[in-house]
């Protein structure tokens, strides 16, 4: 063997045991317990992968169903619309009232009468409901018709126009003027006259019928302003406006009194100053009562001389 054989063996050998002591200084037990806690990390971030995948998945289940409830809601609601509110207004006995319309319309109401109308009108249509007196002022618009419906079958069409109804429960007459446009007066469905300005339509409840005449439509409006305007107008007519505008119950004892006619135009006049006006031109006198339930009555004669 020579002496470089010598060599290089004494140098492996030395290298053996360097590893050896490498070897023994290590830690075995902390070495496993590094091994065992990166095993117990990797399963803790896995449960917790899928803990917070099932976690997710229970949030957003009721958020979908919640979406999808919301969206069937918003749908069918709008598929199947509630009913419209509807809204009354009414003036009281010996008042007036003003109203607005949803469509910018307005209405007059006189004393002791009632409007019902929707909170918003259809898609197809105007409708109104009256009880009483009112002049409407109907904003244009042909492909939404206006209609005032009114008892027994009754209704007035219009688009845009302006003009009065009279259906008071206790008159068997109904009465519709027109001031400017057109209307059509209507009776179950069935077209009976379509009025032109100053043109009125009485029609008669008890046997169904109607005339068709020409009139001064001050005398059908100007109650809107405050003002009575009688252009020979019989007294019955009269004293009809004037116990409605004053809250007074009016009665007149003599047939004769009821086709007699008067002029008079009348504005901040007391009821008093009316009837005195009124017996200038024909024979009348009256007394004053208030009825056993607090209400005031005007019994109204007749008499052969003008006092």
């Amino acid at each position: 063997m020579t002496d470089n054989d010598m060599q290089r063996l004494w140098t492996e050998a030395s290298d053996i045991s360097s590893r050896l002591t490498e070897m023994r200084s290590i830690d075995t037990q902390a070495a496993y317990r590094n091994v065992r806690h990166k095993v117990r990390s990797n399963r803790l971030r896995r449960a917790a992968a899928t803990m917070f995948s099932r976690a997710a998945a229970v949030l957003v289940l009721p958020l979908i169903m919640s979406t999808a409830t919301l969206y069937y809601m918003y749908t069918h609601d709008r598929s199947h619309p509630s009913a419209t509110a509807m809204v009354e207004v009414t003036a009281p006995a010996g008042t007036t009232a003003r109203v607005m319309l949803p469509d910018s319309s307005e209405v007059w109401l006189n004393s002791d009468s009632r409007l019902t109308y929707p909170q918003t009108f259809d898609s197809r249509e105007r409708t109104v409901n009256l009880k009483g007196e009112a002049f409407f002022s109907v904003s244009s618009d042909r492909q939404h018709p206006f209609n005032v419906c009114l008892d027994g079958g009754l209704r007035v069409m219009a688009h845009g126009t302006r003009f009065n109804v009279c259906s008071y429960d206790d008159s068997d007459n109904v009465e519709m003027t027109l001031e400017r446009g057109a209307i059509d007066v209507m009776h179950d469905g069935n077209t009976l006259e379509r009025l032109k300005p100053n043109e009125q339509v009485v029609y008669d409840r008890r046997n169904h019928s109607w005339t068709l005449s020409r009139v001064d439509i001050e005398e059908y409006g100007s109650w809107k302003t405050g003002r009575l305007v009688f252009r020979n107008m019989p007294l019955g007519k009269v004293f009809e406006q004037v116990e409605r505008r004053y809250n007074t119950q009016i009665v007149l004892h003599d047939s004769s009194l009821m086709r007699r006619k008067i002029r008079a135009t009348f504005a901040s006049e007391s009821l008093e100053q009316i009837l005195a006006d009124i017996r200038l031109v024909t024979p009348i006198r009256w007394t004053a009562t208030t009825t056993p339930g607090g209400h005031n009555r005007i019994d109204i004669y007749s008499s052969k001389a003008k006092n």
